[in-house]
């Protein structure tokens, strides 16, 4: 059995800790999120602004990156598995950094990680079946 959609059908179920519910992954809040980050705009916004979407994006990530290993546990030794683990890998590395002072450069930031969560949101939703 998968896992739980909610009746309104954006929300994916994320594998939690033993003994928790999972928690409901929003895929139309983080899609505005990353939209909202990946908007060209004519200047860089504020930096309060980059400091609260990397703080969305880095929660998005961290409902997402849990439901991804356990996919790519699912699809052991495939293509898809060595890929989710090296992009679990590799997004982890880049969402504790902080976001810098200066306004072009934390929008730089933000971009690049609002892209990995667009990127792990696709592998997480788009996983293969497993046939279970």
């Amino acid at each position: 059995m998968g896992p739980a959609v909610s009746p309104v059908g954006c929300h994916h179920a994320a594998p939690a800790a033993p003994g928790t519910e999972s928690l409901p992954i929003d895929v139309a809040t983080i899609q505005t999120t990353i939209e909202d980050v990946l908007t060209l705009r004519s200047r860089p916004p504020a930096t309060s602004t980059c400091a609260r979407w990397h703080g969305l994006l880095t929660g998005h990530l961290s409902l997402l990156l849990p439901a991804l290993l356990d996919h790519a546990q699912e699809h052991a030794g495939t293509d898809y598995a060595r890929l989710a683990v090296f992009g679990a890998e590799f997004v982890r590395a880049r969402m504790d950094g902080p976001v810098p002072a200066d306004r072009s450069a934390a929008y730089g930031v933000c971009r690049d990680l609002a892209r990995q969560c667009r990127t792990v949101l696709g592998l997480v939703t788009d996983a293969p079946e497993t046939g279970r």
